[in-house]
């Protein structure tokens, strides 16, 4: 009979074209292992009895048997599962409910949804075309790895896509965070920004939480000639009543009318961080700008640790 998943243990799984398994549960795809029941020792052989000679003949008839109806379910069962679609994996499936997406939210029944703020900040560093973009969360549901392709044309005039992930692996239902795409060779003809991959986290991702910052500042750059690249400053306070690590810093410039028109990015200075500690925090602005910001704000996602 069929041992299950060897990751996970759980009984339910499609049958794929290739005879390998594909778990309900978690996913996994593994080689089905069946285990059959050892017919008895025969001693017919070397019985010198009429009885002996006939219950070894028994034994051996019904374990043909059993070796034969045993054969007959997995093959059939085999041909109904391969008339059925694959199980959904439940990584990429968008109905993805809580319970197997493995967070503490409630379960959701509706798809993961998102949309890209309308204003983006773009421009370019020598030969390499940037684009920092805000990816907000519109459902009810956390969403996996957010995603944005860039759609533009290269140099040599051939239309290609880059696949811009934000940092925040893990993001909440709600919350926005913000991506940047650096292209070495994208023409200066129009682009084209969707989101795009949408899938809910697995039971094994772990999950992001956003942190305050504190005493946000610019501080000069002691080189003279970096004047105009000061350094981004302040406090990480992890008030998520658990301890974080990967400690991720977002700097973003806005100007007097309030919208985004520079990006920094970096880490906390310490790594791990133990619930309701600060760690200190410093990032080089000016390399994505478009104009000289007004004021700052610092935005801070981490990894909870499990």
């Amino acid at each position: 009979m069929a041992t299950g998943c060897p990751k996970c243990r759980f009984l339910g799984s499609a049958i794929l074209q290739d005879g390998s398994r594909r778990c309900a549960g978690c996913g996994h795809i593994y080689q089905d292992v069946m285990s059959y029941p050892q017919p008895p020792a025969h001693a017919g052989g070397s019985s010198t009895t009429p009885a002996g000679g006939a219950r070894g003949a028994i034994i051996v008839a019904a374990s043909v048997i059993v070796l034969a109806v045993s054969g007959l379910v997995y093959f059939m069962s085999a041909g109904e599962s391969r008339s059925e679609p694959p199980v959904p994996d439940p990584v990429v499936s968008a109905r993805t409910s809580a319970a197997q997406s493995g967070g503490d939210y409630t379960e959701a029944a509706e798809p993961p949804q998102a949309s890209i703020a309308p204003e983006f900040m773009s421009g370019y560093n020598g030969s390499s075309r940037w684009w920092v973009m805000q990816y907000r969360n519109t459902g009810n549901t956390p969403i996996s790895y957010p995603t944005i392709d860039v759609k533009y044309t290269d140099v040599n005039g051939k239309p290609a896509t880059y696949k811009a992930r934000s940092q925040v692996y893990w993001l909440p239902a709600g919350e926005s965070a913000w991506i940047i795409a650096n292209i070495s060779r994208a023409d200066t003809g129009n682009v084209t920004l969707s989101v795009s991959d949408l899938k809910a986290p697995s039971k094994f991702q772990a999950r992001f939480v956003r942190l305050d910052a504190r005493n946000t500042r610019l501080e000069d750059n002691p080189s003279p000639a970096l004047k105009d690249y000061p350094f981004l400053v302040g406090d990480v306070v992890n008030n998520s009543g658990r301890a974080v690590s990967s400690i991720r810093v977002f700097g973003i410039g806005y100007d007097f009318n309030d919208k985004p028109c520079a990006f920094c990015s970096g880490y906390a200075k310490t790594g791990n961080l133990a619930k309701g500690a600060t760690a200190p925090f410093k990032l080089g602005t000016g390399t994505w700008k478009t104009r000289t910001p007004s004021y700052w704000k610092a935005e801070v996602w981490a990894s909870v640790q499990k």
